[in-house]
Formats: C-alpha cells, sequence, structure tokens
C-alpha cells in the first residue's frame, strides 16, 4: 500500500511548500509582526524572569519593556527622517550647483562635463504653476481653462505623493502596534503555552520540550551577539567617519547598525551610502571616499571575519551557502524585514528538521560541515 501511494508523495510536499510560501506571503501583515513580536519575547524574556525573581511584578517589566520599544522606534525613526530629509536636501543643494556649473561652461563655449537631468519634481511643478499664472499674471487675464487643465494634469502626481507618503506612515505604525499587542498576548500566556505544549506533545513532550528549549537558547545568543557586534560595528564606523569629516555620520552609525543584522550584503550597503557623501562632500573626493571603504572593509573584516564565527559560528552551525539561500528566500517573501529575520528562522528549522527522522538529511545539508554528532540525536 505504501508503494501505491510513495509517488504522490513528492508533488503532495512540493504543494504543500508552495501553499505555505504564499500564506506566509500573502498574510505578511500578521505574520511578519507575529514572529518579531515572538524574537522580541525570547530576548527580553530571561529580564523578566530575572527581575520576578527579585519581586518585580512581571506585568511592571512588560510595560517597562512595551514603552522602551516604542520610545526606540520613534526615536530611530525620527533620525532616520532627519538624516534622510537633510541628506535629500544636499543633494537638491548639489544638483543646483551642478546645473549652475554646467550653464557657466556653456556661456563660456567649455564642452559640457556632464549632464544634469531637467526632470520637474512634484513640488517643482507646483511652484512652477503657482509662479506662472498667480505671481507673473494680472487676475484678469488668467486662462482659467488652462490652469485647470494643468491642475488636473498634475493632480495624480500630488495624489500619488501624499497618499504614498501616507500609506508608509499608516502602515509603520501599524506594524508596531501589532507587535505591541503580540508581546503583550504572549507574555500573558507563556505559562499557559507551555503546559498545553507538553499536553499536545503527548509521549514526545520531553524531545518537544527540548527542541523548543533548544531554539530559544540559539535565537537568544544569536540577537545577543549579533546585537553587541552590531554596536561595535556602528561606534567604530562612526568614529572614523567623523574623523574624516564625512557629514551625517551618526546617521550612517545607525544605518550600519541595522544593516549589520543582514549578513553578507548588509556591511556592503551600509558602506555604499557614506561612501557617496564622502565623494560629492565639500573638501572630498575619491581619496575620501576610498578611505570610507577602507573603514568598513577593516571593521567588518575584524568582526565578520574573525570575531562573529568565533563567537557564533559553533553554536548556529549553518552553511554560508544556506544562509545566502535563506536570504534570497525571506527577502523574497517579506522584503528587507524577511533579510533581517533570516538566520533566527532558519537556524529554528533546522533544529526542527534534525529531530524528524524524515527530514534529518534535510538539517545535515543545512549545516556548517558534516559532522551528524553536531546535530541534536533525535528521539
Amino acid at each position: 500500500m505504501a508503494n501505491e501511494t510513495s509517488p504522490l508523495r513528492v508533488p503532495a510536499v512540493l504543494l504543500t511548500m508552495v501553499l505555505t510560501g504564499a500564506l506566509l506571503h500573502y498574510g505578511k501583515f500578521i505574520f511578519l509582526p507575529l514572529i518579531v513580536a515572538f524574537l522580541l519575547c525570547l530576548v527580553s524574556r530571561p529580564l523578566v524572569v530575572s527581575l520576578e525573581r527579585r519581586r518585580i511584578p512581571s506585568g511592571l517589566t512588560v510595560f517597562g519593556l512595551m514603552v522602551l520599544f516604542v520610545v526606540a522606534v520613534v526615536w530611530v525613526g525620527g533620525q532616520l527622517y532627519d538624516g534622510a530629509e537633510a541628506f535629500v536636501q544636499s543633494i537638491d543643494e548639489a544638483a543646483d550647483q551642478a546645473k549652475a556649473a554646467e550653464k557657466a561652461a556653456e556661456e563660456a563655449g567649455l564642452p559640457k562635463a556632464f549632464a544634469v537631468p531637467d526632470e520637474e519634481s512634484t513640488i517643482e511643478a507646483i511652484g512652477r504653476l503657482v509662479h506662472e499664472h498667480v505671481h507673473s499674471r494680472d487676475w484678469r487675464d488668467l486662462d482659467l481653462a488652462a490652469i485647470s487643465g494643468q491642475v488636473k494634469a498634475l493632480f495624480p502626481r500630488v495624489a500619488a505623493l501624499l497618499l504614498g507618503a501616507l500609506g508608509l506612515v499608516q502602515s509603520a505604525v501599524a506594524q508596531v502596534l501589532l507587535i505591541v499587542f503580540f508581546m503583550i498576548f504572549i507574555f500573558a500566556e507563556q505559562g499557559v503555552s507551555q503546559r498545553k505544549i507538553r499536553l499536545a506533545a503527548g509521549e514526545r513532550r520531553d524531545e518537544v520540550v527540548a527542541v523548543l528549549e533548544r531554539i530559544t537558547a540559539d535565537v537568544q545568543l544569536y540577537l545577543a551577539m549579533k546585537t553587541g557586534i552590531s554596536l561595535a560595528t556602528a561606534v567604530l564606523c562612526w568614529a572614523g567617519l567623523a574623523a574624516l569629516g564625512v557629514p551625517w555620520a551618526s546617521l550612517f552609525a545607525i544605518l550600519t547598525f541595522l544593516l549589520n543584522f543582514i549578513p553578507n550584503v548588509g556591511s556592503i550597503l551600509a558602506a555604499v551610502f557614506p561612501a557617496v557623501t564622502a565623494l560629492g562632500m565639500e573638501g572630498g573626493g575619491p581619496g575620501v571616499m576610498l578611505a570610507v571603504f577602507v573603514l568598513y572593509a577593516v571593521v567588518n573584516v575584524v568582526f565578520g571575519n574573525l570575531v562573529e564565527p568565533k563567537v557564533l559560528g559553533k553554536q548556529l552551525n549553518l552553511s554560508p551557502l544556506v544562509i545566502l539561500i535563506a536570504l534570497l528566500f525571506w527577502g523574497a517573501l517579506w522584503g528587507i524585514s524577511g533579510m533581517f529575520l533570516a538566520v533566527p528562522l532558519t537556524r529554528s528549522a533546522q533544529l526542527v528538521f534534525s529531530h524528524l527522522p524524515s527530514l534529518r538529511w534535510l538539517a545535515l545539508l543545512m549545516a556548517n560541515d558534516a559532522d551528524e554528532a553536531r546535530l541534536p540525536a533525535t528521539g
């Protein structure tokens, strides 16, 4: 009977994987904040337990953590917004200077060294429209039909601009609120949930509890050590950028801290923004840009290739190729948020696979070496 159904096993597994991927992708609005809430609860649980032993109510600790989380998100968001606004303003000023230089060169009969795009932004279009039809003309000579046509042509761009900004803010606020609510309920039900898991596992309760405890320990270690390494990387890069005179060093340090959680790719992306700024800043140039790249390369080699493998390599036991594939997979599902979660989710999946005899081979393929003894034994 088993032989008759075996040909359907592979298509069934593939279909299940496709349906699961589709569910995770289209349910991103729920699953993403839920997983982030679980990870934050895992990281903060030792603190809650430690303070509870010192007779500090867990509810008070959880409330304090919620407030701290919201304040941190608002502060980081404000810093990124202010820095990005100043960065964009400097780019606009540089573009204006480039246009003026190009015009002066053209008037002097010199060849153009570069071409500056003359596209009009939405804000510039609004200003031109007001200037043409209000400030520079008598109101009795206004062509209302022409003005109406221009406003109608401009309206979709203005609406798209406003709706895009409003959508981003609304989505961010909703995600933060969902994370906070999920964390509250997770902390409130953690005792009951553990008893439910033991009852549901039946005879394999010890094995299931061992898997969950191992996942909790590995994720806690990864997030704690990665946070420390990312913070040290950001501080050193900030000091180097400040010494080189690169503007917005604090903004680039925050980006370095956040992007360092994305394996392999994040450290490269973190170096691009300050390097481009160093190239275009006053007193900068290719030499300063090269110095920024060298700074980021040295810091990331020290922490990424020397410190991090010694601290996390033996504990995580994930192949670099698997991490790269996981990065692409979770990035395709959930965008940049999925890239941040790629390593914890992949390590959790590997631990689960290692305790399932039918999928243990997959856990071995995901490992960084071929030593089966380093995987947890099946029950």
